[in-house]
């Protein structure tokens, strides 16, 4: 039969379940922090080939809206292009 978390015993292991958390919460920042930083390189990358685009007169001014709402109905849900 499964106990419910509050009639275990946690007193008694206090430390190191309190430890068990811990390095629970350190992996999700650990993880927080690579998505970041994955997330700031993928803005670097693409603005500098639209950038590159642009410069190059491949693109003219409507072109970055179009690829807004480009990217709107491939990936909907997705916020920040």
């Amino acid at each position: 039969m499964k106990q419910s978390p509050s009639a275990m015993p946690a007193a008694i292991h206090e430390d190191e379940f309190a430890t068990v958390v811990t390095l629970i919460e350190s992996a999700r920042q650990r993880v927080y922090r690579a998505v970041n930083t994955e997330l700031i390189e993928l803005y670097w990358v693409i603005g500098e080939y639209v950038s590159k685009k642009i410069e190059s007169a491949a693109w003219g001014k409507g072109t970055v809206s179009l690829l807004a709402t480009y990217i709107q109905l491939r990936q909907p849900g997705l916020r920040g292009f």
